[in-house]
């Protein structure tokens, strides 16, 4: 595998994750896989920074909250704002 190791945050129990840039665990789902893309590219703003509060990861820039993200087995949620373009966002066919 290429890549050093990245640290991802804490986990909801506070363990410590860390994996490869660009790698997701062989038996992550695909929105998990998702979820982990998102994140990296986030975390790719200047000043971004993780956080988890209450089980969820959250990217925050200059302390504030830019999106939060959650994936399982099954789906990707993530939550941000769109103050410039929330009405065309909720036009979109997957919203």
């Amino acid at each position: 595998m290429s890549g050093s190791p990245v640290e991802c945050g804490k986990g909801i129990f506070g363990e410590s994750r860390s994996r490869r840039a660009g790698e997701a665990s062989v038996t992550a789902s695909k929105s998990q896989r998702a979820e982990l893309a998102l994140r990296d590219i986030a975390m790719a703003y200047p000043e971004a920074h993780e956080d988890f509060p209450w089980g969820e990861r959250a990217i925050k820039i200059k302390g504030k909250v830019f999106v939060f993200l959650h994936a399982n087995a099954e789906q990707l949620s993530l939550t941000t704002k769109l103050p410039a373009s929330s009405e065309m966002a909720l036009l979109l066919p997957y919203v």
